[in-house]
């Protein structure tokens, strides 16, 4: 349920990100494969964003992958107003409250991407004042039997939960 949530909210800002300059540039759609994209995995992410529908945690989505100015993937799929019944389309707008954590969301994917930072790295290795921060509930045994709390890393910082 939390990798679904993650991965919702992962699409959900990159089409918000991206969807207006998207269909105003007209960019040329390409193959999966000629830009770095697995096929296979592209339409796994169809079949859960489709399973959230299914599940009705969602009652639709547009997903949208962009890569070096090309379109690898566009899906949408279920209801963009379900009291209306009204179908999701490519130019659905979605209201947001605050950019804030997407913005942040994509600033920090784009150093992932760039290998300058890694989501497993705590975050006191970049700002050293948060390292007696710890994640609640994520206990782990030390290899003498002990137990500790790890540090907070990058990846639980995007954790944004929805709604």
């Amino acid at each position: 349920m939390k990798r679904f949530k993650r991965l919702v909210i992962t699409v959900a800002i990159a089409t918000l990100l991206t969807s207006s300059y998207v269909w105003s540039a007209e960019l040329p759609h390409v193959s999966a494969a000629s830009v770095g994209f697995s096929s296979e995995r592209l339409a796994q992410l169809s079949s859960v964003l489709q399973s959230g529908v299914d599940a009705s945690e969602i009652p639709g989505y547009v997903a949208l992958v962009a890569r070096h100015g090309k379109i690898v993937f566009v899906d949408t799929r279920g209801k963009q107003d379900p009291n209306q019944d009204i179908v999701m389309s490519e130019d659905s707008i979605f209201r947001i409250y605050s950019m804030t954590k997407p913005i942040t969301s994509v600033a920090a994917m784009i150093l992932v991407e760039d290998g300058k930072i890694n989501l497993s790295d705590p975050v006191e290795m970049y700002l050293p004042e948060l390292s007696e921060l710890r994640v609640i509930g994520s206990e782990e045994q030390t290899p003498t039997g002990d137990t500790t709390t790890p540090s907070i890393t990058v990846l639980d910082l995007l954790r944004q939960p929805l709604g």
